[in-house]
C-alpha cells in the first residue's frame, strides 16, 4: 500500500517524478498538427515570378499570404515544401541544411527559366532566401522573421552548448505551441508539435554561416519582423539591413507580432507592406 507522503488530499497517487520532468502526454510528439494540407502550392502567371520559402517545421501554408498576393496579381508563384517536412518530425533526422538549399534552388531554377523571380521566406526561408538572393540573380528579396540570428539564451545559448554536446540525431523536446500571439490564428498553424535538436542546429548553423553573404546582395529588400519575436529577436532586423550590400531597403518592425507574422495579429499589415513592394518591382523590374 502506498504511504500517505504519496497521495494527494482525494487519495489519488501522485504522478512520478520522471512523469513531471516527461509528462506521458509528451511521448507521442513528433506529428504534423493543424489543420490544411502541407502540399507544395505553385500558380502560373506572368513575370517577375515569387519564390516562397517556409519556416522550419512548418509547411508551405507559413508563406500562403505571400502566394495570395502573388495570385491577385497574376504573378507565377512556387512555395515548396522543403524535405523532411509536412510528414513526421522524424523524417527530418536524415536532412541538413544544405538539402533545405538545394530543393529551394532546384525551384528557383524553375522559376528562372521564364524570367526573373522575386525570392522571399520566412524564418529558416528568409535565410535560404538571402543565401539564393546572395550568389544568383534576383529581382528582389522579401526577409520574413529571419533566422540569422536566435533569441538568447533559448534558442541561441542552449543550441551552442548542444552543437558541442555528443548528442543522438533523433534527440527532440516538445514544441507547446507556435509562436503566434493571435491565440486565435495559433491553433491555425500547421506545423510539427516537437523540434528535432540535430535539426534545429542546423538552422542554428546556417544563419550564422550565412550572415557574411549578406554583403552580396544587390536588389530591393524588404525586412519585416515582429517585436514580440520570442524565436528571433527583433533586432535581426536593423543588423540585417546594415549589413546588405543593398540600400535600396526598407525595414518594417511590427509591434504586435510574433515570430510567424504572416499569420499574426498584423498579418494584414505584412500583406500591405509586401503588396506594396511586389507591386513596385512588378511596374519597374530589375535585369540582375
Amino acid at each position: 500500500m502506498a504511504s500517505s507522503a504519496n497521495r494527494n488530499q482525494k487519495g489519488q497517487s501522485s504522478p512520478a517524478s520522471y512523469e513531471i520532468l516527461w509528462p506521458s502526454t509528451w511521448r507521442n510528439r513528433g506529428s504534423l498538427v493543424g489543420p490544411g494540407s502541407p502540399e507544395a502550392r505553385h500558380l502560373t502567371g506572368r513575370t517577375p515570378s515569387l519564390l516562397a520559402i517556409h519556416g522550419f517545421g512548418g509547411t508551405p501554408r507559413d508563406v500562403d499570404l505571400l502566394l495570395d498576393i502573388a495570385a491577385k496579381m497574376g504573378l507565377a508563384a512556387s512555395a515548396p515544401l522543403l524535405p523532411g517536412h509536412g510528414t513526421r518530425v522524424q523524417d527530418l533526422i536524415s536532412t541538413r541544411y544544405e538539402d533545405w538549399l538545394s530543393a529551394a534552388l532546384a525551384e528557383y531554377r524553375t522559376l528562372r527559366k521564364h524570367g526573373d523571380v522575386i525570392v522571399a521566406g520566412l524564418s529558416l526561408g528568409a535565410v535560404i532566401a538571402a543565401r539564393i538572393a546572395s550568389e544568383s540573380p534576383a529581382a528582389g528579396l522579401v526577409l520574413l522573421a529571419n533566422a540569422f540570428w536566435l533569441n538568447s539564451p533559448y534558442p541561441a545559448r542552449f543550441l551552442a552548448v548542444a552543437e558541442q554536446l555528443p548528442l543522438p540525431k533523433n534527440w527532440w523536446v516538445p514544441k507547446l505551441a507556435p509562436d503566434i500571439d493571435d491565440l486565435e490564428r495559433r491553433k491555425e498553424h500547421l506545423g510539427y508539435d516537437a523540434q528535432l535538436i540535430g535539426s534545429a542546429l542546423e538552422v542554428y548553423r546556417m544563419g550564422r554561416e550565412n550572415r557574411l553573404r549578406l554583403g552580396s546582395i544587390t536588389c530591393p529588400t524588404l525586412v519585416i519582423h515582429g517585436q514580440l519575436d520570442k524565436v528571433c529577436p527583433a533586432s535581426n532586423a536593423k543588423r540585417v539591413v546594415d549589413a546588405l550590400g543593398t540600400r535600396d531597403t526598407r525595414c518594417v518592425i511590427l509591434a504586435n507580432s510574433g515570430h510567424i507574422l504572416t499569420r499574426d495579429r498584423e498579418r494584414d499589415e505584412v500583406t500591405r507592406e509586401c503588396h506594396l513592394f511586389l507591386a513596385r518591382l512588378v511596374a519597374q523590374p530589375t535585369h540582375p
